[in-house]
């Protein structure tokens, strides 16, 4: 999993969603009527199966998919599907990207000369890349729906809940009035977050921003963490309807009632185990809900993102790679706030290099200690040293072998990490 630049450097798409082809999964076109419908798949069966029925055209390809089980049927789809795949299915939904369409794209993308050719067909097609690093010649067996949709990405700091928290807060406070925002901040204050340490902060005065036309701002956003996103959108309901409550707004409001639609799917994504049939078939209905909600909003009118149909596919990447928060990137995320701390330590010299040999002593302190956790090995300057140098202080010491081989770059002291 990763975010949607890292991921689409890493497979043969462009890194930016200006491409009016723009979905990995699936064939979805931007800037159309139809652009946040779902993905086709049915997950009471094996979606796999129904993608190849779908997009497999004559009555030997039919057959042969109809006998396709399992398995069988994720590593033959690619092959039977055509090049020419539909775009939408009969139902109106997209169809999925397979590996054979995407490697045609590619072969066409190596024959166009000219560079504004190049970008018109990369624009089109999504296309911008003849070698990627996850090509099934590199990695034998990858599929596109491998590289699925990130939970954390899709709704945390940057994402679903972030967007439409912010925007539901403009439109209760600006247009509506059911409350104030200094109520807003007294009802988050008094509000008892269990355990304490998920408390989420109030929200910036910034929610009550918006422009001329009172439309809150399309790029408006709640500034939390992506862990502060979804405790809050699981708590936001026992915070927020008793202030609705007061008005008789708590089931006719357009906006609170896709709020709720929106918390409705969040829960179900962040279920620990899913059933085809059961809250992995839910997930699906319950984004297609909440989006049929959303725009119903007057104040909403054309802010769908991108994220909102990739909302739309966590169905599709639970079946393949199983329940979201399993995958999700938030410990690699964590794991970076490391990296972040060691390249402050050295005052951000060198910091490739510096990065490096941080985590080489961590390693070794790690292994030579049998601690189980990672952790830094230089938390405070030495007497002995100066401040900008980060002495190792570990609790039993390294062995000399260890500390001996590793000189500070900036005072030359051995046993130093480097500063």
């Amino acid at each position: 999993m990763a975010d949607y630049e890292a991921r689409m450097e890493m497979l043969p798409f462009s890194n930016g969603p200006s491409a009016i082809q723009d979905c990995h999964i699936c064939n979805r076109r931007q800037r159309t009527s139809s652009a946040y419908v779902q993905t086709a798949y049915d997950l009471s069966t094996d979606y796999y199966l129904r993608a190849l029925l779908v997009q497999s055209k004559g009555k030997r390809a039919r057959e042969a998919a109809a006998e396709l089980k399992g398995k069988r049927a994720r590593e033959a789809a690619a092959e039977l599907a055509p090049h020419d795949v539909a775009i939408q299915d009969e139902t109106g939904s997209w169809t999925l990207r397979t590996m054979n369409q995407v490697h045609a794209d590619m072969k066409k993308l190596k024959n166009i000369k000219g560079a504004k050719a190049i970008r018109e067909y990369t624009r089109e097609h999504g296309v911008a890349k003849t070698v990627y690093a996850l090509s099934p010649d590199y990695i034998p067996g990858f599929h596109l729906r491998m590289a699925g949709q990130d939970l954390m990405h899709v709704e945390g700091s940057s994402g679903n809940i972030s967007y439409e928290g912010n925007q539901m807060f403009y439109v209760h406070i600006r247009n509506q009035e059911y409350y104030t925002y200094d109520e807003l901040v007294d009802a988050f204050e008094s509000y008892t977050f269990r355990p304490a340490s998920h408390r989420v902060p109030p929200p910036y005065a910034s929610v009550t921003k918006g422009t001329e036309d009172s439309r809150p701002y399309a790029g408006g956003k709640l500034h939390y963490s992506a862990s502060q996103c979804f405790h809050f959108a699981l708590h936001s309901v026992s915070i927020l309807e008793p202030l609705l409550a007061r008005h008789g707004a708590e089931k006719t409001d357009l906006a609170w009632l896709s709020w709720l639609a929106h918390v409705e799917y969040v829960k179900l994504a962040l279920s620990f185990s899913f059933q085809r049939a059961g809250n992995m078939a839910a997930l699906g209905r319950a984004v297609r809900k909440h989006h049929r909600l959303y725009e119903k909003v007057p104040e909403y009118k054309h802010f769908m993102k991108p994220k909102n149909h990739a909302a739309t596919e966590l169905a599709i990447t639970v079946s393949d790679c199983g329940p979201l928060r399993d995958v999700w990137c938030m410990a690699f995320e964590r794991f970076n706030q490391s990296f972040k701390r060691m390249a402050e330590i050295c005052n951000f010299h060198n910091v490739a290099r510096s990065l490096v040999d941080f985590w080489i002593m961590s390693s070794a302190r790690e292994i030579s200690s049998g601690d189980a956790a990672i952790f830094l090995l230089c938390n405070a300057p030495s007497a002995t040293h100066p401040p900008q140098c980060a002495p190792c202080f570990a609790t039993p010491p390294l062995p000399s072998a260890v500390t001996s081989a590793v000189t500070c770059t900036r005072c030359g002291n051995q046993g130093c990490a480097p500063g």
